[in-house]
């Protein structure tokens, strides 16, 4: 990796937000909710002259609660598409190359996109009477691989 070399976050792109709440018992918010998260399209860009980077992907979050008879029953889901913009810092002014940029994000510039998705789904989610969702989000880009 080029030396000198580094992302700057300059923001995050929010679209095609939903945030549903299934209607439930009452009997059923006595029991505990369960989540899972998952990511589609996972995607790392680099402009054509390698001035900026992005980071885009589709994000769903799901949550169920226990009925009290061994199922569950949907109740909250959230769907994003998150598009993170860095700007690429060239400090030695040496020629860089598209994969130079593309590996800081292994090496902690994917770290501000997790950051960043997991405060939204917290923000979301903390709209309704509910505890908010908080959900652990693998380090990108190998635990979306």
């Amino acid at each position: 990796m080029a030396k000198g070399l580094a992302l700057n976050f300059q923001g995050y792109q929010i679209n095609h937000l939903r945030y549903d709440i299934d209607n439930v018992s009452s009997e059923v918010l006595n029991y505990g909710e369960k989540m899972s998260v998952g990511f589609s399209d996972v995607k790392t860009g680099v402009s054509a002259d390698n001035s900026q980077a992005v980071f885009s992907c589709g994000v769903l979050v799901e949550s169920k609660l226990a009925n009290g008879k061994d199922g569950e029953v949907p109740f909250r889901k959230i769907t994003f598409d998150y598009t993170g913009i860095f700007t690429v810092i060239n400090a030695e002014e040496k020629e860089i190359t598209k994969d130079d940029i593309l590996a800081l994000f292994d090496e902690g510039a994917s770290y501000i996109a997790t950051s960043y998705i997991k405060d939204i789904v917290k923000n979301i989610s903390n709209l309704d009477y509910r505890m908010p969702l908080n959900v652990n989000v693998p380090q990108f880009p190998n635990g979306l691989k």
